[in-house]
């Protein structure tokens, strides 16, 4: 894989996926990707630039914005997740203006720099919900047989 990080046990969460509803594999994808995409919002949180202009109203809104999402799923995913940054500015921010403000990015190289780190922590979550999934179906079909 690239980047360096080097993901394993995905053919056993696949095939414990396989086993369970539908409901089950998105919910345990959602919550998987879903803790991914907060390690990229962090970061784009962090290294968000802080207005020093004295005429901006709201220095530092671009810390607030980035929020990871569950995103609409696709025709070929059961589950997407985002992340978002709903202040206006962030554009003219991470691509400069034509009114010689030069760019200063901080999304890009933000998910440029945690590909690895939200890689590695969708694994360890997939893991993780996977194996509680199963425990809760197991839960489930020993209480319906009592």
């Amino acid at each position: 894989m690239a980047d360096g990080a080097e993901v394993k046990g995905f053919q056993e969460a696949r095939e414990s996926l396989h086993e369970m509803s539908k409901a089950m594999q998105r919910g345990v994808g959602r919550r998987a990707l879903f803790a991914a995409a907060e390690v990229i919002a962090a970061a784009t949180r962090a290294r968000a630039p802080v207005s020093s202009d004295p005429n901006d109203k709201t220095p530092g809104s671009l810390k607030a914005a980035p929020k990871a999402v569950t995103a609409k799923p696709g025709k070929r995913a059961l589950v997407q997740a985002a992340v978002l940054v709903e202040d206006p500015a962030a554009v003219r921010v991470e691509y400069g203006s034509v009114h010689n403000k030069p760019a200063e990015p901080f999304f890009r190289p933000a998910i440029d720099a945690t590909k690895a780190a939200a890689t590695e922590v969708f694994a360890a979550q997939l893991a993780v919900e996977v194996v509680a999934a199963a425990e809760r179906a197991a839960k489930r079909s020993k209480a319906a047989a009592k």
